[in-house]
């Protein structure tokens, strides 16, 4: 099973009902996982399109800008070292887990 599917059949059945704090940490890890490798493929393209589609979004910034803002931070965090990768995706997931998600 590629990333793409692992992610996507996870992700599914919890963006129809987040809350904003959820979809933005869900938009975030989609966004780690899509960019971890340095390469995006077409499945990977559309998948993340679907996603920002799909998922509930409440907020006065653009779902598209949030993103925007998330490639950013994990282009930095994937410039650094292997441990400061792990000690992010460790915190996001813990957060993720925190909401309920």
């Amino acid at each position: 099973m590629n990333i793409v599917k692992a992610i996507k059949s996870k992700i599914a059945s919890f963006t129809k009902e987040c809350n904003q704090a959820e979809s933005e940490k869900l938009i975030e890890l989609a966004t780690f996982f899509y960019k971890v490798d340095m390469r995006i493929s077409q499945g990977e393209q559309e998948y993340i399109v679907e996603l920002l589609e799909g998922i509930e979004w409440s907020s006065p910034i653009n779902i598209e800008s949030y993103q925007e803002k998330c490639i950013s931070k994990i282009n930095v965090i994937l410039g650094g070292a292997e441990d400061q990768i792990l000690v992010y995706l460790s915190s996001l997931m813990e957060e993720i887990s925190d909401l309920g998600a």
